[in-house]
């Protein structure tokens, strides 16, 4: 059960409210750049920002998440308007053409994909699939991340076409204040500094530099409820559903590596369930308001992350920050350098590569480390789901070796039994991970080392329970050594019989919530 309460009014609100100030203005030529290359109006994409923002920050399996219109998501609606045009017959995308119909009938087959991938998400949070994205290893987590942050910024390059000395003085400018200035102080976000700061630079002086305008006139009204106006037959459901399955997966998967990133930098589990709920209904919203289909968006959510602001406050105030801008202060935000943002951005791959570098890569062999590596390239040259799948076959063929059963070596060390467990504890081999022990003949004292396995899922974890219980009932000793701090977090009874050691893993369980 969400906690808004907590989550809304939380000690950090200050940066939360800071935070979305600069969250909101940074979404706005990213909404621009990604509506253009789907080939649509730039008010669609601020418009899904708007609605998926505000459905995500109230119902959205974690706080401090931004989402919108992403990248990826705008080449499969590209895809879509294309196969679109492939189906009309010539004379009358003609016709339509010289009516400026046209584009209106490709957005109605939009708006159709943008409400059934909704659906597909509903149905994956409902049916708790979801979840298993956290057996996704870390190597192949931090690839994918990596691979997407480089993609956001260099979608910015969109906005560098004959672009002056004076532009690239402020991205560097942007990113230097955006890096130092926290080393200074933290009680306003840098991000801010650098926004207010800069502009009021461009501006005094007079610079001659690309602003927000330049790139689109952002003002409109405020969205309004409709029906996809196509016949709804076989025909056009055929059409669309490919991609309206493929939309439903793309935006499932950058929300739960965003979702599961997040997690490890804030120690603090969210919901994938609840978030592909939340993504399903505000898609299916997105699709009824004119809007089309989103995610969550890593680097806005990092930026955030990165401001120390992870509360719903945020989440809830970009969407209606950015609505307001739309409505009433479109010519003040019009004004804005667009290098400034750009120089912002700049800065979140620099960011994740710090935080893994500092927190999470030096725990990692050399062969995960090269495979960041490798996942990271796939994702940028390749697209991501061909290097999601990629990955997990990499992530397949490395575990194989270990996978199908778990084995033991044990012996005595002193006074205490030892087992020593190989391989995976999942669903398919509790009963071969309980037959390991002796219980009644095993001494007083015994440890049950987990430092080469894994524990996969709520089934391991309610194995390794009954374990403990059965140990329980005939008064021996028990411990149990270098499980993940997912993994005792979820324990229960069992969690008080667990070591604590500088060696443990780090990785998730897949558990029923």
């Amino acid at each position: 059960m969400i906690d808004l309460k907590s989550e809304f009014f939380n000690s950090n609100i200050k940066n939360d409210i800071l935070s979305s100030l600069v969250i909101a203005v940074v979404l706005i030529p990213e909404a621009i750049v990604f509506s253009v290359i789907a080939g649509f109006s730039p008010i669609i994409g601020l418009y899904t920002a708007f609605i998926l923002g505000i459905i995500t920050a109230l119902i959205g399996g974690k706080s401090g998440v931004i989402s919108g219109l992403t990248g990826a998501i705008a080449v499969v609606l590209f895809a879509l308007s294309v196969k679109i045009q492939q189906t009309l017959p010539s004379d009358m995308i003609q016709r339509l053409t010289h009516e400026g119909e046209l584009s209106i009938l490709i957005l109605q087959y939009i708006l159709l994909a943008t409400i059934l991938a909704g659906i597909f998400q509903v149905l994956l949070g409902v049916f708790k699939v979801a979840k298993y994205i956290r057996l996704v290893p870390n190597y192949v987590l931090f690839g994918l991340v990596n691979g997407l942050a480089i993609i956001t910024f260099v979608a910015q390059f969109y906005t560098f076409k004959s672009e002056g000395f004076i532009y690239y003085i402020l991205v560097i400018a942007t990113i230097l204040i955006v890096y130092y200035f926290p080393k200074l102080t933290k009680i306003i976000p840098s991000t801010l500094i650098a926004l207010l700061v800069l502009t009021f630079v461009v501006i005094y002086f007079d610079l001659d530099t690309k602003r927000i305008g330049d790139l689109s006139n952002i003002s409109s009204t405020f969205p309004s409820f409709s029906i996809p106006k196509i016949y709804i037959n076989a025909q056009a459901i055929l059409t669309v559903l490919p991609y309206a399955l493929l939309i439903a997966f793309i935006s499932s998967l950058e929300s739960l590596l965003t979702l599961s990133l997040l997690d490890e930098m804030t120690e603090k589990q969210g919901n994938p369930n609840q978030e592909c709920i939340a993504l399903g209904a505000g898609n299916i919203t997105c699709g009824f308001f004119g809007a089309t289909a989103g995610s969550s968006m890593l680097g806005q959510s990092v930026l955030n992350f990165s401001n120390n602001a992870s509360g719903r406050t945020t989440t809830f105030l970009v969407p209606v920050l950015l609505m307001l801008f739309i409505l009433y202060f479109s010519g003040y935000i019009a004004i804005i350098p667009v290098a400034i943002l750009v120089g912002i951005l700049a800065t979140i791959p620099m960011f994740l590569f710090q935080w893994q570098n500092q927190f999470q890569i030096k725990k990692l062999s050399n062969l995960e480390k090269f495979l960041i590596v490798l996942v990271t390239i796939i994702t940028i040259f390749a697209n991501l789901e061909i290097a999601f799948a990629l990955s997990l076959l990499i992530a397949f063929v490395l575990y194989i070796f270990k996978l199908f059963s778990i084995k033991s070596r044990v012996y005595m060390n002193e006074n205490k039994k030892v087992y020593e467990l190989y391989g995976p504890l999942y669903f398919n081999s509790t009963q071969s991970f309980l037959d390991i022990f002796d219980i009644q003949n095993d001494p007083k004292n015994v440890v049950i080392d987990f430092k080469n396995t894994r524990v996969i899922d709520q089934a391991a974890i309610n194995a390794i329970e009954h374990l403990v219980e059965r140990y329980k009932q005939e008064h021996k000793t028990l411990r149990i050594k270098h499980l993940s701090a997912h993994c005792k977090k979820a324990l229960t009874h069992a969690v008080y019989y667990c070591e604590y050691n500088e060696d443990d893993p780090n990785y998730k369980v897949a558990l029923d919530k």
